[in-house]
């Protein structure tokens, strides 16, 4: 599997616009890109927005959701968790319509019995498709076409005093023995590991805790990972690819123009400083992807921070 871990993503956006371009063969709707999906490629795209946004990127924010958004927006009483939400909504928004000629705020969603969202967007194939996960300070989203796919994040800065008793409770008793293995001063990384891991195979699953996170363990490799099932569970290991990603700290900046080469800011237009990229904790990702032997599978990596500036200032 090809890994591209550029984390800018400003040469893809110059080389797709906004989106919203008429397809192969002139049909209005798919923009090309979406064949980098079909041939095999699944993008995970990331964006770690301000904890706290102002008035201004509330308002901007706000006119990306559909009414049952909005009404779920509204009824968190904790001003972080509804600037998490909001931000995770204008991200995902934007980024899906990268790839087909819907506005942001015409996206619509279904959600299936256990509560994994698929897009129910009127012309939209079912096969395209994504995986959202977010938490304060960073949001992503896996998008692929015809494939299975899960995501999750976490923000490895959290410390868990009772992680081994977590572990005895969730993980299999091979992950619980190999944590209690683990150096000290490593084992808080490798939880997350774990953590992470399980949750991007059960969303991609569609069936949440349902399945059980103790029926099936995971070895992690590096940046890779395997997984073994009990008896009975009903999965095959050599159906899934599984990836770390991870993101670190840094100052806060703006992305470069593709067109320019210079700061958003530099020329003229008006960014809200609510959705500015920040510095702050690193976040582990993790995602799975259902293979598929008739393509070759590529992941790859997109900062969605240019994009956003694009969308909030759209007329």
């Amino acid at each position: 599997m090809g890994i591209d871990r550029n984390g800018s993503g400003c040469a893809f956006l110059s080389a797709i616009g906004d989106g919203a371009h008429a397809g192969p063969g002139g049909g209005s709707g798919v923009h090309p890109v979406i064949e980098a999906l079909r041939r095999g490629a699944c993008h995970l795209w990331y964006w770690k927005p301000r904890p706290q946004l102002d008035e201004v990127g509330f308002e901007a924010g706000l006119a990306f959701l559909d009414a049952p958004e909005v009404v779920r927006y509204r009824r968190y009483l904790a001003r972080d968790a509804a600037g998490t939400f909001l931000a995770s909504r204008v991200f995902l928004r934007s980024v899906l319509s990268v790839y087909w000629d819907v506005k942001p705020s015409d996206w619509r969603f279904a959600a299936n019995e256990w509560g994994r969202p698929r897009i129910a967007t009127p012309g939209v194939p079912e096969q395209f498709d994504f995986n959202l996960s977010h938490k304060p300070g960073c949001v992503t989203c896996l998008v692929g076409y015809g494939r299975e796919l899960g995501v999750d994040v976490e923000d490895v800065s959290v410390r868990r005093p009772q992680l081994l008793h977590l572990a005895s409770r969730f993980f299999s008793r091979a992950e619980t023995a190999g944590l209690e293995e683990t150096p000290e001063e490593r084992r808080l990384d490798r939880f997350y590991e774990l953590w992470t891991l399980k949750e991007s195979y059960i969303k991609a699953r569609g069936r949440g805790l349902s399945l059980g996170l103790s029926r099936f363990a995971f070895v992690v490799a590096g940046d890779s990972a395997s997984v073994q099932f009990e008896d009975g569970f009903g999965d095959q290991p050599d159906r899934w690819d599984f990836r770390l990603f991870r993101s670190g700290t840094g100052p806060e900046r703006r992305s470069s123009s593709p067109e320019t080469g210079d700061d958003p800011a530099a020329t003229g237009s008006v960014v809200p400083i609510g959705f500015l990229e920040r510095s702050g904790p690193a976040h582990l990702m993790a995602t799975t992807i259902e293979l598929d032997p008739e393509r070759a599978l590529t992941v790859e990596v997109r900062c969605a921070s240019e994009l956003i500036r694009r969308r909030l200032n759209a007329p």
